[in-house]
């Protein structure tokens, strides 16, 4: 009996570990530069020109106010999409980054749409992604992944994931993690578009 019970533990630990694992990571670097910690990881490359995908469409329900948004609505404006999470660290080194670019380029025609894939159980957990919002004032729309929309965008391994969009709305860039290099990247792919 006792042994019995030994294997079936050992079995449910070694699927628990193994599911855990399922995912891999890219391959990551961690610098730390003036008390911030910021997770590195490569950009994937862009489609050659002609060759780009079109960005799913989405309508995603914005975290403050309950009201949906549509992605194709923003059509004609460089679009910058932004999956990320409270819990990660380097989020929240680059949610400042975007602030800015989002200050700084908004009335040229560049929009960012913030997609949280935090899991909202119950109402204490929205009210906290709130206060995250409000701290980090995040001024654009901030809006609840879906599983759906979490599929269509490759499943979102890894945190924080970064697409760039065109007018047209076409995938241009997609960056997994974040640096000042890839903030540099940023800056000048979106430079490009507009």
């Amino acid at each position: 009996m006792m042994n019995s019970m030994l294997k079936i533990a050992t079995l449910c630990f070694v699927l628990v570990f193994a599911a855990c694992q399922s995912e891999k990571e890219p391959e990551r670097k961690t610098v730390v530069t003036e008390n911030e910690e910021i997770v590195v990881t490569k950009k994937e490359p862009a489609a050659p020109k002609g060759k780009q995908r079109k960005a799913p469409d989405f309508t995603l329900t914005q975290v403050v106010d309950d009201k949906s948004i549509t992605l194709s609505d923003y059509s004609g404006k460089v679009v910058l999409l932004d999956f990320w999470a409270t819990w990660c660290p380097p989020c929240k080194v680059s949610i400042p980054k975007i602030n800015n670019l989002y200050t700084k380029y908004k009335d040229k025609g560049f929009q960012v749409i913030s997609v949280s894939v935090d899991r909202i159980a119950n109402f204490k957990d929205q009210d906290k992604l709130k206060k995250f919002i409000k701290q980090f004032s995040m001024n654009y729309p901030v809006v609840y992944v879906t599983r759906e929309v979490r599929a269509k965008y490759g499943g979102i391994p890894s945190i924080p994931t970064v697409f760039i969009l065109d007018k047209e709305g076409n995938v241009v860039s997609i960056y997994k993690g974040f640096s000042e290099s890839i903030e540099k990247e940023i800056e000048e792919t979106i430079n490009q578009l507009l």
